[in-house]
């Protein structure tokens, strides 16, 4: 496993997300709210849930709108896409 803490630059904004790589060709990513962080019961589980099944997970950090979370997901996605290089 590796666990990577990374920027995605869209338009004027940076992104950043940590990518926990388990080289699956599964991955679920994850958008914390504004009060909902990764450390909380929800996300820490199934964070422990995706890795012990040996799935790739991408932790968003922000808070966000939903017209801007589809953004930075339709943005990120083609870097996680079957194939892509990494």
């Amino acid at each position: 496993m590796k666990v990577e803490g990374k920027e995605n630059l869209i338009g004027d904004k940076k992104h950043k997300y940590t990518h926990i790589q388990n080289n699956s060709n599964k991955v679920c990513f994850m958008f914390s709210g504004a009060g909902y962080t990764y450390d909380k019961p929800l996300f820490y589980y199934s964070t422990m849930k995706f890795i012990e099944d040996k799935v790739d997970i991408v932790h968003v950090h922000y808070n966000y709108s939903k017209t801007v979370g589809m953004g930075v997901f339709n943005a990120l996605l083609p870097n996680f896409q079957r194939g892509s290089a990494q």
